[in-house]
């Protein structure tokens, strides 16, 4: 009012940017019937953290895998992280993936698992 300038700033963070670059997911065999393993892959480019998180129909974390963005895919064995077997029903994989660009990214998708 009396001729004083005031400068006044902001910062925001950005999660994601433009279009997705981790693409589809999926998971086979899905359903899985605990022979092999189960296979997460994406079908996005980019490189960065890749980070799969497994859960059981009550949101209880039952496997954690670490991969790259780059790598296409990663590979699951079917056990939870004490190194036992999963029981049979339903599971949510949640993808999570940050980008050299450092843009986030997280996707979901339901798997079954039968005949343990």
């Amino acid at each position: 009012y009396n001729g004083t300038v005031a400068i006044i700033s902001k910062s925001v963070m950005i999660l994601k940017e433009g279009s997705a670059y981790m693409g589809d997911v999926k998971a086979y065999p899905n359903p899985y019937y605990g022979v092999n393993s189960m296979t997460f892959a994406w079908s996005g480019a980019g490189a960065g953290p890749m980070n799969v998180a497994i859960y059981n129909i009550d949101g209880e974390l039952v496997r954690n895998l670490q991969g790259r963005i780059e790598a296409g895919s990663i590979a699951w064995d079917g056990k939870t992280s004490g190194g036992t077997k999963i029981g049979t029903g339903y599971y949510i994989a949640i993808f999570q993936s940050k980008n050299s660009d450092g843009y986030m990214e997280q996707k979901k998708l339901k798997i079954a698992v039968m005949g343990y």
